[in-house]
């Protein structure tokens, strides 16, 4: 049975935790998602201005 993601990193967390490696670095577990938390806001508020730019 395959892990899901969520488990893949939980587990890679784990890891990274007990070896004292930061989970927010670079290499850390959470980067990928604070990247995509940080960039969905603005690529909609991107996609918001081009929007009323095509509107005028």
């Amino acid at each position: 049975m395959e892990k899901t993601e969520f488990e893949q990193m939980r587990d890679k967390a784990l890891t990274q935790l007990m070896n004292g490696q930061s989970l927010t670095g670079k290499d850390g577990v959470f980067a990928p998602l604070f990247q995509q938390f940080l960039e969905s806001p603005l690529e909609s508020e991107i996609k918001a201005h081009l929007g009323e730019q095509q509107r005028e």
